[in-house]
């Protein structure tokens, strides 16, 4: 589960993860995607990364998808201010 600041989660965000295997991968928000809070009954947002997941069984080569919960994190009463 990766936690994002709402700002992140409206303007977009990028930050790198190591691999099991030691590769870099790069998580980022597509231009225009908005991280929802939480989908529907308390379950946090999920996207899925293509090809980047665990290697299929009897196949090396293939591997599934990686899935990234977000959960985000909105600002206390008082932290914004009319400026």
């Amino acid at each position: 589960t990766k936690s994002l600041s709402f700002n992140e989660a409206l303007c977009g965000f990028e930050w790198k993860i190591i691999h099991l295997d030691k590769r870099e991968i790069i998580i980022k928000s597509r231009p225009g995607e908005v991280i929802k809070a939480e989908a529907d009954s308390q379950r946090p947002f999920v996207k899925i990364v293509s090809g980047e997941g665990m290697p299929c069984r009897g196949n090396p080569f293939v591997k599934g998808d990686l899935y990234v919960l977000f959960t985000v994190e909105f600002p206390d009463d008082g932290d914004l201010k009319p400026d």
